[in-house]
């Protein structure tokens, strides 16, 4: 990739230079701000004229341009030490799980970008959301690091995300992370000053405050003045994000060698919940696509440049259909939703684990996990044994793996015994998720946070049996009056704690009942009923 580096860093200095200087500028204005607003308050009777007010003596001017550097350098490095860390807390990121395919897909996907970028060290992180949108994070430690959404993880193909995660490399790459990274960090602290101060004026200070007159001058004072900050602030993060996204989109197709991929992914994006109202309006210009619609990010000219993160989609997609010979009307019909088939049964995919033979009779069976070698009651100390993959024929006593399975049930994989039949759960693959599910009943047994990954994604299809089942709830909980008032059941015992797991509704809209463990975070699913609350959920959007 022909990229300047010189050019890159002589960039990244001018443009921290001059975020530098400008909370500075900030700071000298705020305290000028406050201090003419001050002074008008409590001399105003002595003053003769307003010419007074605002000129302030040169001991004055110079003590507020040093308060102005202190707390400019103070903040810098509080602000920018660990920056991206703090943002990947807000933003309730997490690593991606090594045993769930969609994350190791996108794992895989990293590496060989950042291969492609020269071998540049960069992490993933998922959002727990179901919306489509992807960031790019960097700070002074070069803890660079890309993330995604589990909604874009689930609804974009390999190219696809192979395009997005590339135009994420190339911010990092072209250090448009670390610039976009730091100004974030920077002038995100007048918005929580903002919301600090919207809290104190309300509620039970608002009524404290009508009795006196009014909030203090000061706090409004000091409201305006941030209020002032952060317009100022976004502006100037406004007009950093929008000048680098087309260089990204283009080094991007350098990496991929595909630019329609990246106009169906940001096609796809656009036209979909991309995580607006979630809350991070602070963080929007870290995106690939703006989390909130908005209607001056479509439009091109001076105000438009000024007060917009990102330039127009359509214009950025137009780009990339011409270096792709091709037209918008394609477009559209290669990326229309497909739909699934419905499977007649849903099975989810074992892992790859060990497996067995056994002897029954004169004839070899198998091969059988120990999970179904126990479910089926074949497994005996004496029985003839062999690993898959090997002609080495044993007892079942000198197999240590078998043995201590035979003497306690709980060495499946996770130690869990299924709470209706107390047979060993085996590990599979739901949606690509890691659950554990019993050969005997069928019940599955899910983590918190995987039941909102199945939920987004939608892979499976649903049998005729789990459709009726689905209509048939439905139909009943639309003759049931909900008080709010429920018996507390407590039938089944949390498979790892051992404590009661406690039967109720997954929520009012979508009444399938679950057994639940809250100090675990542990759901109970009979057998169906997380196929149907998928249906339901998934019927619900059509």
């Amino acid at each position: 990739m022909p990229f300047s580096f010189i050019e890159i860093e002589e960039r990244k200095k001018r443009v921290i230079i001059f975020l530098f200087l400008g909370i500075i500028l900030f700071y000298f204005f705020g305290a000028y701000i406050l201090t003419i607003t001050l002074r008008a308050i409590f001399t105003l009777s002595r003053v003769t004229s307003w010419k007074n007010i605002f000129l302030l003596p040169l001991g004055h001017l110079v003590a507020i341009l040093s308060f102005a550097f202190i707390v400019g350098i103070l903040h810098w490095f509080m602000s920018v030490s660990g920056g991206a860390e703090k943002i990947l807390r807000v933003l309730r990121a997490y690593p991606p799980d090594k045993e769930d395919t969609y994350h190791r897909r996108l794992t895989h996907i990293v590496e060989e970008v950042s291969i492609a970028t020269g071998g540049r060290k960069i992490d993933c992180m998922v959002l727990p959301l179901s919306c489509m949108n992807a960031f790019s994070l960097d700070d002074f430690r070069n803890h660079a690091v890309i993330g995604v959404t589990e909604g874009l993880l689930s609804r974009l193909n390999r190219p696809q995300l192979e395009a997005v995660v590339a135009h994420e490399a190339a911010h990092i790459v072209s250090k448009d992370t670390l610039i976009k990274t730091v100004a974030v960090s920077l002038f995100s602290i007048y918005g929580a000053i903002m919301e600090h101060l919207k809290k104190s004026m309300s509620g039970s200070a608002r009524y404290s405050y009508s009795k006196r007159g009014g909030a203090p001058p000061a706090v409004i004072v000091v409201y305006v003045v941030c209020a002032i900050l952060y317009g100022l602030s976004k502006c100037m993060s406004m007009f950093i994000s929008r000048q680098c996204e087309y260089r990204a989109d283009a080094i991007a197709i350098r990496l991929v060698r595909y630019p329609l991929s990246l106009a169906q992914a940001l096609y796809r994006i656009s036209r979909g919940w991309r995580g607006g109202g979630i809350g991070y309006d602070t963080f929007e210009s870290l995106f690939i696509i703006n989390p909130n619609y908005s209607y001056m990010d479509e439009r091109e000219g001076f105000f438009a440049n000024l007060f917009s993160t990102h330039p127009p989609t359509q214009k950025r997609i137009d780009i990339l259909l011409n270096m792709g010979h091709s037209d918008f009307e394609t477009l559209e019909n290669t990326t229309k939703k497909v739909k699934r088939k419905r499977h007649t049964e849903v099975a989810p995919t074992p892992f790859k684990a060990q497996r067995w033979f056994i002897t029954k009779g004169d004839q070899w069976e198998g091969p059988f996990l120990a999970t179904d070698l126990i479910t089926m009651g074949v497994l005996r100390h004496d029985s003839f044994v062999r690993r898959e993959g090997t002609q080495n024929v044993t007892f079942t006593y000198q197999d240590p793996q078998l043995l201590a399975f035979l003497r306690n049930p709980q060495a499946a994989p996770g130690g869990y015994l299924c709470p209706r039949c107390y047979q060993p759960l085996s590990k599979v693959l739901y949606e690509g998720a890691p659950v554990y599910q019993c050969n005997s009943c069928r019940g599955a047994l899910v983590g918190g946070e995987k039941i909102s990954r199945i939920l987004i994604r939608e892979e499976q299809g649903f049998s005729e049996e789990v459709i009726r089942q689905a209509h048939l709830v439905e139909e009943a909980a639309k003759k049931v009056f909900f008080t709010g008032k429920t018996k507390m059941i407590c039938e089944l015992s949390c498979p790892k704690c051992k404590g009661k797991m406690i039967r109720n509704l997954y929520s009012l809209v979508y009444p399938i009942e679950v057994d639940r463990c809250y100090q675990c975070a542990l759901t109970w699913f009979d057998k169906n009923e997380l196929e149907m609350l998928q249906y339901l959920i998934e019927k619900a959007k059509e």
